[in-house]
């Protein structure tokens, strides 16, 4: 705890983490794109491990929001590097599939793909519709920032201060990050307070329910449960993250649960278009008591240590 104080008090005296509260993931891709910009050369070398040789390409060109990829960089002699940036969310396996079809397939063949992010997305590299995207951690790219050469200019104060910031934002990801399964989703309140206090607490909670999706994930996996048949779910709402996963039933019925902040329920969705809208809600709930044994908690008490039985369907099913 005393450590994380630290961190945040020191990253709250940052003038450049106040400058990126309104979008930390537009601001960054913005720091970037200036640089690369205003000084190309020593940009070469910032991402060197990263560029892929190529000829043809004669002019320093700098996309941003390119097809709704973040930053394309492309440098003299290199084939362009397209980085995603996500500072605290991690996109799923099908965003990137979709980008490596779409818009990175208008692009040069030989280009490298970058996802860089706070959290670790649980690989080093991974391909998708026949494209290698390989992840960048914040620390990484903040280190070879500050690799630079020191200089009393201006330019290099800015990216010096980026590279700090960048880093002291990994550190606090660490101090935060889920370590073990037995520890519980939400952090104490003492925790949450302090993230709350520089603006931190909906991002690190963003961030902490896409590692402990991953966790949920693999465990399905391993205990042979079937694919949910759509991708597990994390949402963000009423400022607290909201994990879910459903399985198909029916052409118009899915089973499943959803977890938000200290409450885990079993739900219902119903896609059947006499079932929708506000006033067919006792038609949904029919459905649901018909189904009662699917909102039966008995097999799950132990599992979940709760002393509380709950044998209905509910009162909201949608």
């Amino acid at each position: 705890m005393e450590r994380l104080t630290a961190l945040l008090q020191r990253l709250d005296a940052e003038p450049l983490y106040h400058a990126s509260r309104g979008s930390k993931e537009l601001f960054h891709s913005d720091m970037l794109a200036w640089f690369v910009t205003t000084d190309p050369q020593n940009a070469i070398e910032v991402f060197r491990p990263w560029l892929v040789k190529a000829d043809g390409t004669a002019a320093l060109r700098v996309r941003r929001e390119y097809r709704k990829l973040d930053l394309v960089l492309e440098f003299p002699g290199f084939a362009p590097l397209v980085i995603e940036n996500k500072a605290f969310a991690l996109p799923d396996e099908a965003q990137l599939a979709g980008y490596s079809r779409g818009p990175i397939a208008k692009l040069d063949p030989r280009s490298s793909l970058v996802l860089l992010s706070l959290s670790n997305p649980g690989w080093s590299a991974y391909e998708a519709e026949g494209r290698q995207w390989r992840w960048v951690s914040y620390d990484e790219l903040g280190a070879r920032l500050a690799s630079i050469p020191v200089a009393a200019d201006f330019r290099s104060q800015v990216v010096r201060h980026e590279a700090d910031l960048l880093r002291r934002l990994h550190e606090i990801i660490r101090e935060v990050e889920v370590r073990d399964g037995e520890e519980s989703f939400a952090l104490e309140t003492t925790v949450q307070a302090h993230l709350d206090e520089v603006g931190l607490g909906d991002a690190v909670g963003k961030s902490r329910a896409h590692q402990v999706m991953a966790r949920v994930g693999n465990a399905l996996e391993v205990a042979g449960v079937p694919s949910p048949g759509r991708p597990l779910e994390i949402g963000f709402t009423n400022k607290r993250p909201l994990l879910a996963g459903f399985w198909q039933v029916t052409e118009v019925m899915w089973v499943g649960w959803q977890l938000q902040g200290g409450q885990w329920r079993l739900a219902m969705i119903l896609t059947s278009p006499h079932l929708k809208g506000v006033g067919r809600h006792p038609d949904r709930a029919a459905v649901a008591l018909d189904h009662e044994q699917w909102f039966d908690f008995t097999a799950l008490t132990s599992i979940l240590a709760s002393r509380r039985r709950r044998s209905g369907p509910g009162r909201t099913p949608h």
